[in-house]
């Protein structure tokens, strides 16, 4: 069995289109998708209507509840200016598209692989290249072979008690550049052989795109923030956290304050 998984896709519809060309060239025998269709990058209703005329498995991610959190809070303006993107990305989804996202589940198997987010124990319990193999076999929960996402930075390791693939970031990657990553496994006897496949994509289309689309003037500094994101293929919202750590964690500053004084500080 030839297996790819798709993950962090983020609204990125020219990174998304890029790997389904490799896909078609490949010819896997499944394609699966890791969660985080949506939110971050400025193209969901893009994202989501492709991935369903496709019609691959896909299970949800942590920005598949922060956009659906947003579309039934009764204040409009929930979360304020640091979820702006996913009221932003809620607004840009029909009522199919919702529905489509709300009935995607947490984990699939396939084989003997379980697919899940983040980790078998939540969709933001992110797998690291710096855990260490018994931190991993913590997170894996007693499944011995996973494929997962979340953290935007792959990762192959083989344990003793079994495999842990991280696909990385189709739309969103934080691994010092911009190209976009998936996770290609072919069954070999008894065991899988994992490898991250990396493709060069039009990342000035996708930047064009959070100005066309109205994303930057919707949803403000947040989406300043995630358009450094995709230009660099940097994560650039964990060290405006960081820098601001302890006023955000005592409600005296809002992460998206945070990230407005890191941009400026970038000149941005």
């Amino acid at each position: 069995m030839r297996l790819a998984v798709i993950s962090d896709i983020h609204g990125n519809l020219p990174a998304l289109e890029a790997v389904l060309d490799d896909l078609a060239t490949r010819r896997p025998d499944l394609v699966m998708v890791a969660g985080d269709l949506v939110n971050r990058g400025p193209q969901p209703a893009q994202v989501v209507a492709r991935i369903r005329n496709l019609a691959y498995p896909a299970i949800y991610g942590n920005h598949e509840r922060y956009v659906l959190d947003a579309a039934k809070a009764d204040d409009p303006n929930a979360g304020g200016e640091t979820f702006a993107p996913a009221r932003w990305s809620m607004r840009q989804l029909d009522a199919e598209q919702l529905a489509y996202l709300r009935g995607l589940p947490f984990s699939l198997p396939v084989e003997d692989l379980l697919i899940v987010h983040g980790s078998p124990r939540s969709d933001q319990d992110g797998i690291f290249r710096r855990n260490s193999d018994a931190e991993i076999l913590e997170k894996l929960d007693g499944q011995p072979r996973i494929v997962c996402g979340h953290t935007h930075v792959s990762l192959v390791r083989h344990l003793d008690a079994g495999l842990v693939v991280n696909a990385g970031s189709v739309g969103n990657p934080f691994e010092g550049d911009t190209r976009a990553r998936y996770a290609w496994l072919e069954r070999r006897g008894r065991g899988w052989h994992a490898e991250i496949v990396t493709l060069a994509y039009d990342v000035e289309c996708a930047l064009r795109a959070f100005d066309d689309s109205g994303y930057v003037d919707g949803a403000g500094t947040m989406a300043r923030l995630f358009r450094l994101e995709f230009a660099t293929g940097r994560n650039h919202l964990i060290p405006a956290y960081l820098a601001h750590r302890a006023a955000v964690d005592a409600d005296e500053m809002s992460l998206a304050d945070a990230a407005r004084v890191y941009l400026e500080g970038l000149g941005g």
